[in-house]
């Protein structure tokens, strides 16, 4: 249920409506799987934990991490703004209830 496309860096996938839940759980682990396996294997990204800049503000043994948050609902996506600067947004109380538990898990420092 996916389409890919092609973007300046690489193949991007959208995901389409799922028959069911459990096939939009599943497809949504796998994409942030090959998310955190492109991130860990780019040169690109692990160069820039070394630049000099980097090394000087957060020390040598900084590291580039990543973290998930997925809940399943339903969301109305839509743009907002102006002529000069259109941005994407999202509506849902499932939206905003994964914002508060990627929130709290900084509160309780689970990550």
């Amino acid at each position: 249920n996916q389409q890919n496309q092609q973007n300046q860096f690489g193949p991007v996938s959208s995901m389409k409506l799922s028959n069911s839940p459990q096939e939009a759980v599943e497809a949504s682990l796998k994409a942030c799987v090959r998310v955190i396996r492109k991130i860990h294997r780019s040169e690109l990204v692990q160069n820039f934990a070394k630049r000099p800049e980097i090394v000087e503000r957060l020390g040598e043994s900084f590291v580039i991490q990543t973290a998930f948050g997925l809940h399943l609902g339903w969301v109305i996506e839509g743009a907002v703004g102006s002529e000069q600067k259109v941005d994407a947004t999202y509506i849902s109380p499932h939206v905003n209830f994964v914002m508060f538990l990627e929130s709290e898990t900084k509160a309780f420092e689970l990550f």
